[in-house]
């Protein structure tokens, strides 16, 4: 199956233009200078951004990011779960404690330090579209876990 994965994630590099490439390569620096703009604790930060990310597009996350920054708070920003996490992060609970899961913890690491190759791909549901090779609905799309994310986070790697 990860040989599928990687002549799918090939397709879609070799055709993306010159534009979306240099877009590509700036997105995580650019995360990262977002989540310095926030706090002088860039570790806070990024793990405030991570754990409001899941099922969150981007500029809906950078909105509630910047609105858990000026209540300091994670009220408002999502599910139950989202506020929690937050709320624990401006209470001083150590980041590494808070941000969970394979996608968010690979999120989290890559804002902190985007030029780091030796971080976990970050395997949202696009990464995993393009995987498989196809767009799947949200109904019929599995988040990826376990066994199936070292796949995909393989394939990525090759």
């Amino acid at each position: 199956m990860t040989n599928d994965y990687v002549s799918n994630i090939l397709a879609v590099y070799n055709g993306a233009s010159g534009d979306v490439m240099r877009s590509g390569i700036a997105w995580y620096a650019n995360a990262h200078a977002f989540a310095q703009s926030l706090d002088n604790d860039i570790v806070r930060s990024a793990a405030v951004i991570a754990v409001i990310s899941p099922n969150t597009s981007w500029s809906a996350n950078k909105t509630l990011a910047l609105k858990a920054y000026a209540n300091m708070s994670g009220e408002g920003v999502g599910f139950p779960d989202k506020v929690s996490k937050v709320n624990r992060l401006f209470t001083g609970e150590n980041p590494h404690n808070v941000v969970k899961g394979p996608k968010v913890t690979a999120f989290f690491h890559t804002i902190l330090d985007p030029w780091n190759a030796n971080v976990v791909p970050v395997i949202d549901r696009h990464a995993q579209d393009i995987a498989v090779g196809f767009r799947n609905t949200e109904k019929g799309r599995k988040p990826p876990a376990g066994k199936r994310y070292a796949e995909y986070a393989d394939a990525y790697r090759e």
